[in-house]
């Protein structure tokens, strides 16, 4: 159906199947101004990448990222898709930065700058405009490749895909970065229901510099670039070491002011960073000092109950927040016991309830030190809500809303 478009320079048709490669690889071929070609996450047959790489007089580039049958090839026979044309295959299983840097012949460019825009914006025009077009399609196939999350990928991940992830966050097309740092929230968790993160992928970001660069990205000004930053440190905050340099890098300031956002998933998020950071002592004082309690009850107040989310995240914040003494007046004297009394009264949803009662049992059990439980019991319709959570169906939401009793309340 393409073999008509004669202008035709780049191709996509990632995750693509069903498509008759010998056809399809026929026609391309005679494209003749047809410059890189995607078929990434798709049934591509090694017989159709070996016709465009014989046939094609223009092609530079094919990009065949997680295809099954092309991997399958290349490991029975590593050499199947050299060549003397110069044509360049990029698969899983390949050098990509290597094979990048051949690109730029003559020139002393580092491997893992392939993707500095400084490397080639003097050089070839149509060089410049295929390294733009190679940012996009990576960031396109590594997010889904992520998603997917298939078997057998940590090699390619430690080894180069993490690399990869971080210089397309420094790349001048702002999807790109988004992308990037959205694959990097996405590649680092091992589990959605019990919030796990695979340690060696997560260090792997911290080693090679990715804080700095994803916590530069939370502070621009773009709101769907400060969610998708704040996700990705949130994300990596769960690994101690990992929370610690985003600690270290001022990541408690960024997360407090991007929780003041008026951009609900913006504030999700941030709230998000902040609760994974609050599990760990040694941040509890930091998040108090940089006005993150505050922020954290203020959040309660501005979203409405249905905002699941930003409300979980928050309230399960201050519950880690609260089990300190010093932050629990902190918590207190911020408006935090209005707050989580009015979620555990108005709000129904489980997760939020969980949270909210995990805080009023913490801020209740210091007794005999401050006078917090005695705050929550004189809180208009307390002993109400706490009652009512008692009774909740939901055996965790029971469990917190008893464990409120332990201390008594006055």
């Amino acid at each position: 159906a393409l073999g008509d478009i004669h202008s035709l320079r780049f191709l996509s048709i990632a995750g693509c199947y069903n498509v008759k490669w010998a056809t399809a690889s026929a026609s391309w071929a005679q494209l003749p101004l047809l410059v890189a070609v995607d078929v990434s996450r798709t049934d591509v047959s090694p017989n159709a990448v070996a016709r465009l790489i014989s046939h094609s007089k223009t092609l530079e580039l094919i990009c065949a990222l997680n295809c099954k049958f092309v991997e399958e090839e290349q490991a029975h026979s590593p050499t199947a898709f050299s060549n003397s044309k110069g044509k360049l295959v990029l698969t899983i299983t390949c050098p990509i930065f290597k094979s990048l840097a051949s690109l730029f012949p003559g020139e002393a460019v580092e491997e893992h700058g392939v993707f500095n825009e400084c490397n080639w914006r003097n050089k070839r025009k149509i060089l410049g405009v295929m390294m733009n077009w190679l940012e996009w399609v990576l960031s396109q196939s590594l997010l889904r490749i992520a998603e997917c999350n298939p078997y057998g990928m940590d090699d390619f991940w430690l080894q180069q895909g993490t690399s990869m992830l971080l210089s397309l966050v420094k790349s001048s097309q702002e999807d790109v970065q988004e992308r990037a740092a959205t694959t990097i929230a996405t590649f680092v968790v091992i589990d959605d229901e019990t919030a796990n993160v695979d340690a060696a992928r997560s260090e792997a970001v911290m080693r090679d510099g990715g804080i700095p660069l994803l916590l530069d990205l939370a502070r621009c000004s773009r709101v769907s670039a400060q969610s998708e930053a704040a996700k990705a440190i949130a994300n990596l905050s769960v690994n101690a070491k990992v929370a610690k340099v985003v600690a270290d890098e001022g990541g408690i300031a960024i997360f407090t002011n991007l929780a003041k956002s008026t951009n609900r998933l913006v504030a999700e998020e941030a709230a998000g960073g902040l609760w994974n950071l609050s599990v760990g002592e040694e941040h509890k004082a930091a998040i108090a000092a940089a006005g993150g309690i505050k922020a954290l009850v203020d959040l309660i107040f501005r979203w409405p109950a249905g905002t699941d989310g930003v409300l979980e995240r928050a309230a399960g914040a201050l519950a880690n927040l609260a089990a300190d003494d010093k932050c629990s007046l902190e918590v207190a004297k911020a408006g935090g016991v209005h707050a989580l009394v009015t979620l555990a009264r108005s709000c129904k949803l489980e997760g939020v309830l969980e949270q909210a009662a995990r805080a009023l049992a913490n801020l209740a059990a210091h007794g005999d030190n401050n006078n917090n439980n005695a705050a929550v019991g004189q809180e208009a319709g307390a002993l109400e809500a706490l009652v009512q959570l008692t009774c909740s169906q939901n055996e965790g939401v029971r469990a917190r809303g008893c464990w409120c009793f332990v201390e008594p309340i006055i």
